[in-house]
């Protein structure tokens, strides 16, 4: 049989003639046969014939065995190769057979249908071998031409194979060299473990991961990782191809940075349309900045004085931003917290000032008004390479148009200003300061409250005007009105209603006494110090007039005509204050008279301490002490606390006179030690206003930190109404106070309206039941059920209790009947100076 044009060749290697002519009879018809006698000439046609399909040769040949022939020939040739042998050389060629030297082999003699079944079969294999090396070859040169990484992975994460892309990207030249190691060979640990994270996810789900984006390097890439399975659907590695999508995502990103650029220019454009204030203008830019426009900072500041004083910011606080110079020539880069030297604020206006500093890039857009820079945007990315010329060229257009709204407030709140406000001296004009006017009378009738309204006239001031000019009297008006707004209660209750009048509200009084006390204490002090004005100095003097709502008018303008009458009748008088009201007048002459007498009462000594004794009601030992403040008035004898403590109070004078009772029941207690008594603990009461104070607490801790007889001796009282003022900021204060050792009652307790869950809360030492229920109980009356309900919960409460105002031994009987703890009152004793209790303290029991 001829044989085909594509018949594969076989090498037949054999020093035995007919041997090699056995074979070819058996072969030709099917292959193209080549013979050689000897090992040699057969290498030496192997450099020129190296396409062959399978080589056969004998075992025992001078020279060359076979099995060292094949082995040469194996690096000449891919075919497949067979070997002749005899039984003896059975075993060795077995062995090289499992060691993969050699194909197979065939005995000697040899059966036709064997040697042609192996050789069919090795030629079979070399076609499917070279076949696998193609695919191979085809699959290598598909990879390396491939601009995506590619690449497999064993279970255990190790490159099986990886084509040049994906060498690249892990920073090496050769895909050789990534082979059998693992990602973490290439990439930092913490990358490195993410990477392997999302490969073991993949792995235990048999589910792949596609568009995994991540950064390797400076770049970024966009991996699908999907797991590689056995015919069984095991998972036996990982296949995965990743793209670079860096420029991709710059110019996304880029893209939606315009995109923000241009709705925080729509935003901004549609905030200037709808916001007529400057300082909400500025807010809300800052925050559709860092909205909208996802930046990281945002800040508005407006120049004063060669400064950029910051007045609103969103992503950043204001204290953050202190006043700073900052250079806006062209060409200067700055960064907000930089502190930086100003030159060209008024010279020339730039476009814009960009600056990376610490990861986090700047711009600086200068806000400009008839091409004068009056301040600055300032917006931070976190990004190094933010801001390029067309987002720049956005944001600039929305500075301008920032620029242009100010622009416009500025000039609408000139004519606003100007409307409603005194030009000289920037208080509200007549107009304005009459509308406010009746706006506080109007919340005065609402709320049911006094009010008053105070005009100051300058005296002589025409004088000025004539003999030193109206620049020196316009700066005299102007340190007036400074002046008077420093001293008025609010800061928007003072305007100039005349030439050389001024008016100032008082929103809420309790009477005339506050009015007088406002003008002696904060008004006419305004005058009395000299006024330096254009070289000269002045002294000047005021007049004032007052009216009270609803005394004196039941409307703002007939308020205003009465103080006004009022006023000019003082002018008149030549008195310093005059209400509209005669009466009045001299109602406060006598408030005056009387707070002059308060003042100097402490300064003069003449406050007096008595103490009222407290004793234990189950064996009559006096278990403590009330200390109780008497006024020693000149020429009226003893005054009780009742009538003068409220205008203490009202005068700001309770916390000094707070200060000297502690100190002289200290005193008085030291002394009864020095004469070798042993005095109990003394009780002082703490008024409203002195626990309302927020260094009351420290400054009770100061006093007992420096005197020891002062932490042996000093408990405190406090009302059940006072407490119950701010039930939320007692708590501390006086578990503060318990902490330092000082036992702290509720006085009058019974006559307020106290919320049990506090009183639980609060870490009292005893209640003090009101002399009210106390004067009234007997056998069968409610004040008797009412007594005897407050001591049972005090008691649940741990806490004693004390019963105010005994006066009959059948209250006490009772009383102790119902197991209260201790009483006082004027059945044991009244109030009685230091030198009187001193026997009541000698005594061993007072009843």
């Amino acid at each position: 049989m001829a044989q085909s044009k594509d018949a594969k060749t076989i090498l037949v290697v054999d020093d035995e003639p007919q041997v090699l002519a056995a074979m070819e009879d058996l072969l030709e018809d099917d292959f193209r046969v080549l013979l050689q006698t000897s090992p040699k000439a057969a290498l030496k046609l192997l450099e020129h014939e190296s396409d062959l399909s399978a080589i056969i040769s004998d075992q025992r040949m001078p020279g060359l065995s076979g099995h060292e022939f094949l082995g040469i020939a194996s690096r000449l040739s891919d075919a497949p190769r067979i070997l002749f042998t005899g039984y003896s050389d059975l075993d060795a060629v077995v062995a090289a057979v499992n060691k993969g030297q050699i194909f197979g082999y065939i005995t000697k003699p040899w059966d036709p249908r064997e040697l042609r079944r192996v050789v069919d079969k090795a030629v079979e294999h070399c076609e499917l071998h070279r076949a696998l090396l193609e695919e191979q070859r085809l699959l290598h040169h598909l990879m390396d031409s491939m601009p995506d990484a590619i690449f497999f992975k064993d279970r255990l994460h190790r490159f099986q194979r990886v084509n040049r892309a994906a060498a690249r990207e892990l920073g090496v030249e050769s895909p050789v060299t990534c082979l059998g190691k693992r990602v973490g060979d290439f990439l930092d640990p913490v990358r490195a473990e993410a990477v392997e994270a999302q490969e073991r996810m993949v792995l235990q789900t048999g589910k792949p991961v596609v568009d995994l984006v991540g950064r390797l390097g400076e770049r970024w890439v966009s991996a699908t990782v999907a797991p590689v399975v056995d015919e069984q659907g095991q998972g036996t590695g990982l296949v995965g191809i990743a793209r670079d999508v860096t420029d991709r995502l710059r110019l996304e990103e880029r893209i939606a940075r315009l995109t923000r650029a241009q709705a925080v220019l729509s935003g901004i454009n549609g905030l200037i349309v709808r916001v007529h204030d400057q300082h909400q203008l500025f807010a809300d830019a800052c925050r559709i900045a860092t909205g909208q426009g996802q930046f990281h900072q945002a800040w508005i500041g407006l120049v004063e004085e060669g400064r950029v004083v910051p007045v609103a910011a969103d992503g950043v606080s204001l204290a953050a931003l202190p006043p700073m110079q900052v250079d806006l020539a062209p060409g200067r880069t700055v960064h907000p917290l930089d502190t930086i030297v100003a030159s060209a604020l008024q010279d020339q206006v730039p476009m814009a000032a960009v600056e990376c500093i610490e990861g986090m890039t700047t711009l600086v857009l200068p806000l400009v008004v008839d091409r004068a820079s009056v301040g600055v945007m300032v917006l931070s990315a976190m990004e190094t390479d933010r801001f390029d010329a067309q987002e720049v060229a956005l944001l600039r257009e929305m500075a301008g148009n920032i620029s242009f709204a100010l622009d416009h407030l500025h000039k609408a709140l000139r004519l606003d200003y100007l409307a409603l406000y005194d030009g000289l001296t920037g208080l509200a004009n007549r107009s304005l300061f009459a509308d406010r006017l009746a706006q506080h009378v109007a919340r005065a009738r609402a709320k049911r409250r006094l009010m008053a309204l105070v005009l100051v006239d300058v005296e002589r001031f025409r004088s000025i005007n004539d003999s030193l000019g109206l620049d020196i009297g316009d700066e005299v008006l102007r340190e007036v009105a400074r002046r008077l707004s420093v001293a008025a209660p609010l800061t928007d209750t003072v305007g100039r209603v005349g030439a050389d009048c001024f008016g100032m509200l008082v929103p809420e009084v309790k009477g005339a006494g506050d009015v007088a006390h406002l003008v002696r204490e904060r008004i006419l002090p305004c005058f009395d110090t000299v006024i330096q004005a254009g070289g000269e100095q002045l002294r000047l003097s005021a007049r004032v007039g007052a009216a009270l709502f609803p005394d004196d008018a039941e409307d703002g303008e007939t308020l205003f005509a009465h103080a006004e009458i009022a006023l000019k009748k003082a002018k008149d008088t030549r008195e310093r204050l005059l209400f509209y009201a005669t009466g009045m007048n001299k109602r406060l002459a006598q408030a005056l008279r009387r707070e002059t007498q308060l003042r100097t009462a402490l300064e003069n000594r003449q406050y007096v301490l008595h103490y009222q004794p407290k004793i234990d009601l189950r064996d009559g030992r006096v278990t403590g002490l009330e200390a109780l403040i008497r006024w020693n008035e000149p020429g009226s004898g003893v005054v009780g606390p009742a009538e003068f403590i409220p205008l203490v109070e009202e005068l700001g004078l309770i916390h000094d006179m707070g200060d000297w009772v502690m100190s002289q029941a200290v005193t008085d207690f030291q002394c009864w030690r020095a004469q070798g008594l042993k005095p109990p603990r003394i009780a002082v009461n703490v008024s409203a206003l002195q626990l309302a104070r927020d260094d009351f607490v420290d400054g009770m801790r100061a006093r007992l930190d420096r005197d020891e007889a002062a932490r042996a001796c000093l408990d405190l009282e406090i009302t059940e109404s006072v407490l119950m003022r701010d039930i939320q900021a007692c708590i501390p204060k006086i578990a503060a106070l318990r902490e330092m050792g000082v036992q702290v009652y509720i006085d009058d307790f019974g006559t307020g309206y106290s919320s049990l869950a506090y009183i639980a809360r609060l870490p009292l030492t005893a209640l003090k039941i009101d002399r009210a229920f106390v004067s009234s109980i007997d056998a069968t009356s409610e004040d008797t059920t009412i007594v005897s309900t407050i001591i049972q919960l005090a008691h649940s409460l741990g806490l004693k209790v004390v019963a105010e105002g005994v006066e009959t031994a059948d209250q006490a009987k009772l009383l102790r009947l119902l197991r209260c703890d201790e009483m006082q009152g004027f059945l044991i004793s009244r109030p009685v100076p230091a030198l009187e209790i001193e026997a009541l303290l000698a005594a061993p029991k007072l009843i």
